[in-house]
């Protein structure tokens, strides 16, 4: 193998590791962005909760009692608007496609020198003899 070659091959192993930490880091905002999403959705569930046993209550509501019911009724906006953007943004998403596509090309690139590597050693041994 010349020195191009191996030269060549190093820089195509090097954007393998490449493609391959971003597509790590990718998945790790991803199990961030899953868990805060949980997370969000238990407290809506709570500030739900909360605001029907007010309804409930059948007394007249107090200014605390108002208060509290605003409070809340903001926080389930805030976390509404949060639920919305879901697992990624379009940015998040983007990257994440484009590691894919790069970690399934160099994917194929190291099956294909593979196999022109095997393919050459048997020809050379054949003829060798």
């Amino acid at each position: 193998m010349s020195q191009n070659e191996s030269h060549q091959s190093e820089d195509e192993y090097e954007e393998f590791e490449t493609a391959l930490h971003n597509t790590e880091q990718s998945l790790i905002k991803l199990k961030e962005r899953y868990r805060q999403i949980r997370q969000a959705q238990q407290r809506q569930a709570e500030i739900q909760q909360s605001l029907q046993e007010i309804e409930i209550e059948e007394s007249v509501p107090s200014s605390e009692w108002e208060q509290e019911i605003k409070t809340l009724q903001e926080e389930l906006e805030e976390l509404s608007m949060i639920l919305e953007s879901r697992l990624l943004s379009p940015e998040e998403n983007q990257g994440l496609l484009l590691a894919q596509v790069f970690f399934i090309e160099a994917f194929w690139q190291v099956v294909r020198l593979g196999g022109l590597g095997v393919l050459l050693g048997w020809l050379l041994k054949t003829l060798a003899g």
